[in-house]
């Protein structure tokens, strides 16, 4: 709620994460990989191609996120495309996403920590 900012979503995670590293993603996708000791839009990692960032480049960005926190440094995530601009197809939806997520947020509003409870197999 305190904020749609990626890079600020990351670097409050960080803050509150013992290990010092958090990410940050929005729900249109774009996510960063954050250390609580940098200035925010100095992350470790960005994903801004989300549309065509997949299942398994969140899944490495959290392993690489993992690394960090275990002072190792990982490879970053490549995302392959051929240069293109996020399709036209998706300048709408992005914009309206992130409005809504945008209009979410409270002035004054402290980062929350979470319980992340997990079922299933």
């Amino acid at each position: 709620r305190h904020t749609a900012d990626t890079s600020f979503l990351g670097l409050s995670a960080a803050r509150l994460a013992g290990s010092g590293i958090g990410i940050g993603i929005q729900a249109k996708g774009t996510a960063v990989i954050h250390q609580r000791d940098r200035q925010p839009h100095n992350n470790l990692e960005l994903f801004s191609n989300a549309p065509i960032t997949r299942l398994e480049h969140y899944r490495a960005l959290g392993a690489n996120a993992a690394a960090y926190a275990l002072g190792e440094m990982p490879e970053p995530i490549v995302v392959p495309q051929r240069g293109e601009a996020m399709g036209s197809r998706y300048h709408a939806r992005v914009a309206l996403i992130y409005a809504i997520e945008t209009g979410l947020t409270e002035a004054g509003a402290a980062p929350e920590e979470v319980d992340v409870v997990l079922t299933g197999a």
